[in-house]
């Protein structure tokens, strides 16, 4: 395939995604322009339209994400089409399956070994190792919550009971995950790496502990 070819096959292909997710939002390209307006840019229906029927070659950069946040989506979905088409041509003389490309994109590419220390990838893999910890902490403390409140409100006393056995077990749970969620921020920390802001239920973490010490 030539440049020109490849070229034009991408602009193609992210005309027809804006086109169906605009359609399935029930938007026109004045209303989806007005969605980017509204969120502080500046993208003409007229260039949406021009897009979509391949009459301007594609979106610049600042375009794409804006029109992708309009749409209420990742801007890789406007790129290829997960689960529409089997192959996707991501380069020249390059045809991939488009999960392929998809986590290519995204640089989740399964590695058959740990990326090197301090490259882009092992970046990025910090980060997806610490959201699931976040999550798995999160998961701990709203079974924690829950099964606090229903020892608090039932009366029959085996019930309470093995609300509170359970609600003994999650804080333990929740006691762990924070420990290992504290020491991955300070991971991340001694890598010159900004760990990403805790939720709110979750912000004891990065609190001085009661001996003094630092998270």
């Amino acid at each position: 395939m030539t440049n020109d070819e490849w070229v034009a096959g991408i602009a193609a292909l992210l005309g027809a995604q804006v086109r169906r997710y605009r359609k399935e939002r029930g938007m026109t390209t004045q209303q989806l322009a007005e969605t980017c307006a509204a969120l502080g840019a500046d993208v003409p229906a007229s260039v949406i339209g021009n897009v979509e029927t391949g009459r301007r070659a594609s979106f610049g950069v600042a375009e794409l994400l804006v029109v992708a946040k309009a749409l209420d989506l990742a801007p890789v979905n406007l790129l290829f089409p997960l689960g529409r088409q089997e192959t996707v041509q991501v380069l020249p003389d390059s045809e991939v399956p488009v999960w392929d490309a998809v986590t290519w994109f995204t640089d989740e590419t399964p590695l058959a070994q740990a990326a090197p220390e301090g490259s882009p990838r092992a970046i990025v893999d910090a980060f997806r190792v610490h959201a699931d910890a976040v999550t798995t902490a999160c998961t701990s403390q709203r079974l924690l919550g829950e099964h606090q409140r229903k020892a608090a409100t039932t009366l029959n006393a085996a019930r309470r009971a093995d609300h509170v056995r359970s609600a003994d077990q999650f804080g333990e749970m929740l006691l762990q995950d924070a420990q290992a969620l504290r020491a991955l921020r300070a991971d991340m920390r001694t890598r010159d790496l900004f760990p990403p802001a805790l939720p709110e239920g979750l912000a004891f973490i990065d609190e001085p502990d009661d001996e003094g010490g630092n998270a």
